[in-house]
């Protein structure tokens, strides 16, 4: 029999399996294709996206947990091995989970010149473009598998505890179709949220979505979190949680940009809790109202820069961030020299040691920063021109922020676009494409005005009547979309 009838029966026994008689009326309606490893099939870790020891006896409990559990709540549920999975699958489904990556369509391209700069990046293709089923993907699934779309979860941190927290509980997720009462846990606040965040103290609520996370991480890979500025400045993207992690707080653990739902938390069902599993099946129920709805933006760049950045820094305290910055690191050093001197002496013992120990042994103190240094990252493109004038930083974003961009060249970084500043108004402002066709009409201001309107729409039209015409149609369905290039788009739902 060749493999592809051998595919055809294992994939019809899980359906035959799970498609329940009436007596189970209180199963879900919803159809439902679980794509993972199947453990009959040769290991591929990498592609799975998971670790730890005993890698394929863990696989295959996550295997049959994720069957027998989604088997439980929905009366179709079909189970395919990652490597045979075909988009056009899906189509025949409600809502598609991902907890493994399916075959590469296309491998990633990058292209660097003499020098080594990087000219050209192409992420790895996993899903063609115009893909839009309903799609749940799990933990580090998510970025992988979507990063050809440019869909809005991106990589921020592969650190997400087993904790939620500043949570939407109003959200669908928490409510439909079941009513989930979250139970509240007051735990210590994250050194990174007391670090960068504002207003929190010591301690902080948060509920349980898995039993074991971070503590057991040769058990179970950490979850991932998706970068949250800039998230919803497209009306199809939601934020809907954040989680414990190791970084600044207002990244995205549970979350949706059109058809796809970022579940960041890695357990599989056994390892969830009770609330968490019931959260968990409502996202698919939630998720199963946007099949057919492709995200109305891209984003183009991780850690592209926002204009929010240059606000943030208005009459900001350089020295003061410097000297709180000395002091936090001060205090860690601190902390990594104690557990270094516990290793030494467990070391000088003949003890075992753990691998965070076995790190720490080499830790030394580093040279410290310079308020020099400390500008130069703090300010790379501003600091050879100002130094240590600290006025001149507030001067300059007070006088420029409303019309500092992402450089298209270097997309961490900003330029300042002194063709809306001739023009007298921000690219941000709603009268602006409503500006720009009016001086389209002036002979003086008609080429700066369609450099402007080209700049920021996916437009490339040419006389001013197609213009003033798209605007004129478009005008109550635009949204402003830095994350996208900073670019009016149609909200194409409306």
């Amino acid at each position: 029999m060749s493999n592809t009838n051998n595919m055809k029966n294992k994939i019809i026994l899980f359906l035959l399996t799970f498609i329940t008689s009436t007596a189970f009326a209180s199963k879900s309606d919803l159809s439902i294709l679980y794509v993972g490893w199947n453990p009959d099939h040769p290991v591929q870790v990498m592609k799975v996206g998971h670790y730890g020891e005993n890698v394929f006896e863990k696989q295959k409990l996550r295997w049959g947990d994720f069957i027998h559990f989604l088997g439980e709540h929905f009366k179709k549920v079909t189970a395919v091995h990652h490597m045979d999975y075909k988009a056009i699958m899906s189509d025949e489904y409600d809502v598609t989970i991902f907890d493994a990556l399916p075959k590469k369509l296309n491998d990633e391209i990058l292209e660097t010149d003499s020098s080594g700069k990087i000219i050209r990046y192409e992420s790895a293709e996993y899903l063609k473009k115009g893909y839009s089923a309903a799609t749940l993907a799990i933990a580090a699934i998510s970025v992988d598998l979507e990063a050809s779309l440019k869909t809005k979860f991106d990589w921020c941190c592969l650190c997400l505890d087993k904790y939620a927290l500043n949570t939407d509980t109003k959200h669908d997720i928490f409510n439909l179709p079941n009513k989930v009462n979250l139970k509240w846990e007051n735990r210590p606040t994250s050194e990174e949220f007391l670090r960068y965040g504002k207003g929190y103290a010591d301690s902080m609520q948060m509920w349980r979505v898995q039993e074991i996370g971070l503590d057991k991480v040769t058990e179970l890979p950490p979850g991932l979190i998706s970068h949250g500025d800039g998230f919803t400045d497209s009306p199809d993207a939601e934020f809907i949680s954040d989680g414990l992690h190791t970084k600044a707080p207002g990244q995205v653990a549970l979350g949706r940009h059109g058809n796809f739902f970022h579940w960041g938390f890695s357990a599989p069902p056994k390892h969830m809790t009770e609330q968490g599993r019931l959260v968990f099946l409502n996202a698919i129920h939630y998720i199963a109202k946007f099949k057919g709805q492709k995200p109305l933006s891209k984003k183009l760049f991780p850690y592209i820069w926002l204009s929010h950045y240059a606000k943030d820094k208005l009459n900001k305290d350089y020295q003061k961030a410097y000297h709180k910055q000395e002091t936090y690191i001060a205090n860690r050093n601190k902390k990594w020299l104690d557990i270094k001197r516990v290793a030494q002496e467990k070391h000088a013992q003949g003890k075992i040691l753990s691998d965070e120990e076995k790190y720490f042994l080499k830790f030394t103190i580093p040279k410290k920063l310079s308020i020099q240094d400390f500008m130069k990252i703090q300010e790379p493109i501003l600091y050879p021109k100002f130094g240590l004038d600290f006025k001149e930083y507030n001067t300059f974003y007070q006088t420029y922020s409303e019309y500092m961009r992402a450089d298209p060249d270097n997309m961490m970084s900003f330029i300042v676009d002194y063709d809306a500043i001739k023009l007298g108004m921000s690219f941000k402002n709603p009268d602006f494409l409503r500006t720009c066709v009016k001086a389209l009409g002036n002979r003086k201001t008609k080429e700066l005005a369609l450099r402007l309107l080209i700049r920021y729409t996916d437009q490339d039209l040419e006389t001013p009547s197609q213009w003033k015409k798209w605007v004129k149609e478009n005008e109550r369905k635009l949204f402003f979309c830095e994350t996208a290039g900073y670019k009016w788009l149609v909200n194409k739902l409306l």
